[in-house]
């Protein structure tokens, strides 16, 4: 159970640049304005989109792609980041172009965002001299968990992430 007035929340974070407007996988864009017919799971039909997608690729530098030997340090520091400020994560994955994590939350989303951007910019920040662009795109998301089942299916569809080569961390990790 949550404490009072916190909630759980499916966190998600991309590197920059490595879903733009348009992208072949499916997108929305912010508000939702423009979104694809598909998704990464259901691809939408080939080229949808593709000159805004070409557009977004010639304004962005290359995409951000964290390799192995980095995600266990920018999960660490996602982790004492958000440790300090007195954020509960479950589980945390870092991958190659994203970060998944379950966190204990404020119910209201605005305030829930706050300590998450500030882990991207205390990253970024330690992380400067590796990825002197930054490393993270703009947003990111929060889904409100809805109950205990759902809760459990999070955690193991973050946890799973260590199939792919992600870096996972769950609260087990936790020693004494």
């Amino acid at each position: 159970m949550p404490a009072p007035g916190l909630r759980w929340y499916h966190v998600t974070f991309s590197t920059y640049g490595s879903w733009l407007p348009g992208d072949p996988r499916g997108f929305r864009d912010k508000g939702h304005r423009i979104h694809s017919s598909g998704d990464h799971l259901h691809p939408p039909p080939a080229g949808e989109h593709a000159e805004l997608w070409r557009r977004a690729k010639k304004k962005t530098r290359e995409p951000v792609e964290l390799p192995v030997s980095a995600r266990k340090t920018v999960g660490e520091g996602i982790l004492n980041h958000l440790d300090k400020v007195g954020i509960r994560i479950l589980v945390l994955a870092v991958g190659n172009w994203h970060v998944h994590a379950q966190a204990e939350l404020s119910v209201d989303k605005d305030e829930a965002w706050v300590p998450i951007a500030g882990a991207k910019r205390r990253t970024a920040l330690i992380h400067r001299k590796v990825f002197p662009g930054g490393i993270w795109g703009r947003n990111g998301g929060l889904k409100p968990i809805r109950n205990q089942k759902h809760q459990a299916a999070t955690f193991d569809y973050i946890a799973r992430h260590a199939d792919e080569g992600a870096w996972v961390w769950t609260f087990r990790d936790v020693k004494g």
